[in-house]
């Protein structure tokens, strides 16, 4: 195929032109539609649409994507070190994913989620979810579970190795602690499942002290 095209090549289209044949590279200023063949190259100075004639932004996608290109597939966004999914994010934008300083952010009127380097989560809140509706083979904890596995718990001190500045954590290592509270992978810990043994321990105790309490009374009245 020569570099020009025939009338019968082009078809005109409110403004714009319908390349009907085989094409390698096309540059266009209007409304520009490829309906056969390949394109190897597309230069368009103006707004891209994909599933839509009426596109709002630089590119506007209108239906679900895939981004990859085999084993070295890959997705992103301007200069890899300071690409944002939004420059400069303002009130008006609800929700946004941008880089900053080495920290990702999801953001909303102010930063609501960070994630830095070193794998640190920052949010103001993390929840659990522990609704009945979502559980199943609900059993209630026996003081001696509780009490064997807390005997278990070894509480240590230590850094992360991808924290550069090596602060100091307290907590448990993932492969020592009991089954009780192992995750499958013994790779990380379940804080919620340690709170509910240490709960169990601390109301046995508190029933001890309470009989205790009451054997002293009782004492104590004799001796008077």
């Amino acid at each position: 195929m020569s570099n020009s095209l025939s009338r019968r090549q082009i078809a005109g289209l409110s403004g714009g032109f319908v390349f009907a044949n085989l094409i390698t590279s096309l540059i266009a200023n209007g409304r520009t539609q490829a309906q056969t063949g390949s394109l190897d190259n597309l230069f368009v100075s103006g707004n891209v649409g994909i599933g839509t004639t009426n596109p709002f932004r630089k590119l506007d996608v209108r239906g679900t994507e895939i981004h990859s290109g085999g084993v070295t597939g890959g997705f992103s966004f301007g200069n890899r070190e300071t690409a944002e999914f939004v420059e400069t994010p303002n009130a008006g934008q609800r929700w946004v994913w941008y880089a900053s300083g080495g920290t990702a952010r999801l953001w909303s009127g102010g930063n609501k989620v960070t994630v830095n380097t070193s794998g640190i989560i920052s949010a103001t809140l993390f929840l659990t979810s522990s609704s009945r509706e979502i559980k199943e083979n609900i059993a209630e904890l026996s003081s001696r579970e509780a009490i064997e596995t807390l005997q278990d718990l070894h509480p240590v001190k230590f850094s992360y190795k991808a924290d550069s500045e090596k602060n100091l954590h307290n907590g448990f290592i993932a492969e020592d602690v009991p089954n009780t509270v192992a995750t499958f992978d013994r790779k990380t810990v379940s804080s919620m499942d340690i709170v509910a043994v240490l709960t169990k321990v601390v109301k046995e105790q508190q029933k001890t002290i309470a009989t205790l309490v009451d054997k002293v009374k009782t004492l104590e009245a004799r001796s008077t």
